[in-house]
Parts: C-alpha cells; sequence; structure tokens
C-alpha cells in the first residue's frame, strides 16, 4: 500500500468562487462560506488585539513589561517587534522587560530566544505566586506538547522551584514602575496579584493582561483587582462575548482573558 504524500500545502483558489449564500456569510480558506454566527475571535485572538493596543497606548514612551509564565518570551518578543519593527502604526519607543518561567526545558528556550536576539529582557528562572520561597512545580515528559505546567503539591513529574513575588521582582530587578504585566500561570493567578499588594498600594503597575482558565479564578481575580483597578475586557472561559471596538463576537472555548487598567490612569 503506497503512503500518502504528506506536505504543508499552500492553499490557493483557481477560479472565482461563487458568491455567499446570504450577505455577509465570511468565505473560508476551502472557498465557500459560513453563517455570520460562526465567524467569530478566539480568546488568543482577543488576547493579542489587547496587548497590542495597550502597547500602543504608550506610542512614542518607554514600556516596561512583566511577562509572568514566559514560556518561550512570546510576550516579551511581541513588544520588541513593534519596537523594532513597527507591529503597530504608533509603536513605543523603547522597552525594558522581564520574563520568568519556572519549567526547565522551556526557561531554557526563553533563555535562548531573549539571548541569541539581543532583546532586553531580565530572565529568571522560577515561579511566581504570593510568597519568596520554594514551591514544587509540575513538569511534562515533553514540553514541546504542552505549556500547561503549574504550581502543584509535589509528587512524581515535579521539581522543586525558585518563588518570588511581583513586588519582589520589581524591586530586585529594578522597575521602579511596570506599565504592563502578562500573565499565564495556570491557576495561580490570585496568588501572583497578592503578592503584587505592595507594588499596588504604590500605583507601580498600570496594568494587567491576564488569561484566565476557570470561572472560580475569574471571580476570586475581580474580588482582589476591582478596588484598584477597573476592568476593560472580560472574557470568561467557555462563554460568548461582544467586545467594544471589535467586528465579530470571541470566545473563550479553552480559556478566557481579563484585562485591567489602573484607576484614574
Amino acid at each position: 500500500m503506497k503512503i500518502f504524500d504528506l506536505k504543508p500545502w499552500s492553499i490557493k483558489l483557481n477560479r472565482k468562487p461563487d458568491p455567499p449564500p446570504a450577505p455577509g456569510w465570511p468565505q473560508q480558506w476551502h472557498g465557500y462560506y459560513l453563517p455570520p454566527a460562526h465567524d467569530f475571535y478566539t480568546y488568543g485572538q482577543l488576547e493579542r488585539f489587547a496587548l497590542l493596543s495597550l502597547f500602543q497606548r504608550y506610542a512614542g514612551q518607554h514600556v516596561t513589561l512583566f511577562e509572568l509564565g514566559a514560556g518561550r518570551a512570546d510576550i516579551c518578543m511581541a513588544l520588541a517587534g513593534c519596537c523594532k519593527y513597527g507591529l503597530i502604526s504608533d509603536p513605543p519607543a523603547s522597552y525594558r522587560a522581564l520574563a520568568i518561567e519556572a519549567e526547565p526545558t522551556h526557561f531554557e528556550w526563553c533563555r535562548m530566544n531573549v539571548e541569541l536576539q539581543n532583546l532586553n529582557v531580565v530572565l529568571v528562572h522560577g515561579a511566581v505566586c504570593e510568597e519568596v520561597g520554594e514551591r514544587f512545580f509540575r513538569i511534562d515528559p515533553d514540553p514541546i506538547s504542552s505549556f500547561g505546567q503549574c504550581i502543584c503539591g509535589g509528587g512524581e513529574g515535579s521539581i522543586r522551584v525558585s518563588a518570588y513575588t511581583i513586588d519582589f521582582l520589581r524591586r530586585e530587578h529594578d522597575f521602579p514602575h511596570i506599565n504592563v504585566i502578562h500573565m499565564d500561570v495556570q491557576g495561580a493567578e490570585a496568588n501572583c496579584v497578592r503578592g503584587a499588594k505592595k507594588s499596588i498600594a504604590e500605583e507601580a503597575i498600570d496594568h494587567f493582561i491576564i488569561e484566565t482558565h476557570n470561572v472560580r479564578w475569574e471571580v476570586e481575580l475581580r474580588e482582589l483587582l476591582s478596588p484598584n483597578f477597573d476592568c476593560l475586557v472580560n472574557l470568561s472561559r467557555d462563554t460568548t462575548v461582544e467586545i467594544p471596538g471589535l467586528d465579530k463576537p470571541c470566545i473563550g472555548k479553552g480559556g478566557g482573558v481579563q484585562v485591567w487598567q489602573r484607576k484614574g490612569l
């Protein structure tokens, strides 16, 4: 039996497609159409739109960023790309960032991306939570297949890692002010915020962008942040919402997004 020839297809229509069956139906890669209700932005796209919009808010200025649960340092690279390559129309003039990641292989990827591409990023190997110390952290036998590792209670498949608070990282690495904190920490979101108590009281953090993973944690974040921050975007996991400024609804399949801005900013 002949094995089929698998290849990365680049799709190009070789004839003009039929018109849509009704107004507003968006065309898909295969040439046919789907109803408007099936056309939406994912939570990942919403997160990217929010991130770039915040970076543009600091057009012509120096921007500071914390990326918590950095993985490969994609968010740091996005900020650097805005400044160097003009990813947005009015980019910041310069940046300085901090990326922290606990999973050893992911941290090594993060280090390679930062150091070999000369990014202005402070690298920290560890986890972020409510107290400085140590935590057990779950790892994966195949790190490239999963970026969902998290702080855990120990046991097989876990290692001990250093743990830091946002307050400690800000002081230790000389960040008097943080414009944006991006957080993808797989359940430790509320504890990260608790570890920023002093920074929040000093009005030293402007924005949080938080990828959320269940409703309980989303509620806890609202309770912690609402006294000092306004919620600009709230897409809960497994919901659909209309976001002002976007031309399609957003769905939280697989995750949610919260964007917070310091009151009075």
